[in-house]
């Protein structure tokens, strides 16, 4: 894991695993003094499509084009859905992902909304056609673990039961384990087997 932090009014802090996940964290103060791909941070979420001319998008394209930097860019006309491009996988990705709606994360479903992190796990899952499998699939699913750890509830979801869908537990591939729970000090979080400090921020 690899922690970069930008000084400044933001106080932000770039995250990424050295795989697929790459969060940005930025402190409390500066709600509603933002805007751009990630939203507005006002803790409105029906406006976080608002282009760089100040008004909300009625889809993503046209929001995603409005923050060009380049106007000399064309614009994206259409979305590749992976599943629709890989259909051999959309079983496999809908299977694997349903850990997230399973009771395996039961604790933190009425605390984070599942729905938008298990459609990521399948669409990622679906992209990966080649190779990667465990890479997508596993850091999808982390991502949702994350956001239930942001609220206090840590899930214990790979486990070395031998089953075929065991997120990679017994996986030589995958040896950057994914473990949340953690019995030590509590400002600290193992996750994908490195250290990092967390400090009171919120994922936008």
């Amino acid at each position: 894991m690899f922690d970069i932090i930008i000084p400044g009014k933001y106080n932000m802090t770039l995250i990424w695993n050295k795989h697929m996940n790459f969060f940005i964290k930025i402190s409390r103060e500066t709600q509603e003094t933002i805007c751009g791909l990630c939203g507005n941070y006002n803790g409105n979420m029906k406006d976080d499509f608002e282009t760089r001319s100040k008004y909300v998008a009625s889809n993503e394209l046209e929001f995603v084009n409005s923050w060009k930097e380049n106007p000399l860019c064309g614009d994206v006309y259409f979305v590749v859905d992976p599943c629709s491009k890989n259909p051999y996988r959309k079983a496999w990705a809908e299977k694997t992902c349903s850990i997230i709606n399973s009771q395996v994360f039961s604790a933190c479903h009425n605390k984070v909304n599942r729905m938008p992190y298990y459609e990521a796990c399948v669409r990622d899952s679906c992209g990966c056609d080649i190779g990667g499998d465990c890479e997508c699939m596993c850091d999808a699913i982390a991502v949702y673990a994350m956001a239930c750890l942001d609220k206090g509830i840590c899930i214990d979801w790979r486990t070395p039961d031998g089953d075929a869908y065991s997120y990679g537990y017994n996986n030589d591939n995958c040896t950057w384990h994914y473990r949340p729970c953690n019995s030590g000090n509590s400002n600290i979080v193992i996750i994908f087997n490195a250290v990092f400090k967390i400090s009171h921020t919120t994922v936008n």
